[in-house]
């Protein structure tokens, strides 16, 4: 199946949670393609194509799931990197404040009438997420590598504490 953007070895960032999480979300800009028809539908449907009413409808529902998997991806990260005393957090959860705001803007946008969700978005999404992945994840993803063991035996400990003490 044709995708309007590949989730390949190249944006592995080799921390598994991180990389199931961009997956999921190129796999909803990948659905985006599909419903606004910048990109086929595969199995290609047998019913007529929506009414553009209908794609549109589609498409923001999509932007919606796309806006919280970014969110929820987010604090995923921050949390992550809490945990293993990352240096850079304060910088990196600014840019995260930073990507969601662009992101609320570019919906109301879409909302107020002044975009369309069409290849023009599309691209602005992709660049939006590869933009972020490439440079900042990349740099926290290679420092949580190095960090990974000492950091998974504080926040077992930090656990076990919390539990001992309920």
């Amino acid at each position: 199946m044709p995708k309007y953007m590949q989730f390949g070895s190249n944006l592995e960032l080799g921390v598994d949670a991180m990389d199931q999480e961009h997956r999921e979300m190129v796999d909803l800009l990948n659905q985006l393609a599909c419903a606004c028809g910048v990109e086929p539908c595969w199995p290609v449907p047998v019913e007529p194509r929506p009414a553009p009413e209908v794609r549109h409808q589609r498409a923001r529902a999509l932007l919606n799931r796309l806006e919280q998997a970014a969110r929820e991806h987010f604090l995923s990260e921050e949390a992550m990197m809490s945990a293993c005393a990352y240096p850079e957090l304060e910088p990196h959860r600014t840019e995260h404040h930073i990507l969601l705001a662009e992101l609320r803007n570019l919906l109301q946008s879409i909302d107020s009438g002044q975009e369309r969700i069409g290849e023009a978005v599309l691209r602005e999404l992709k660049l939006w997420l590869l933009g972020h992945l490439v440079t900042s994840d990349k740099a926290f993803a290679e420092h949580y590598r190095q960090t990974r063991d000492a950091t998974l035996e504080r926040w077992s400990s930090t656990r076990l504490e919390r539990s001992l003490s309920s």
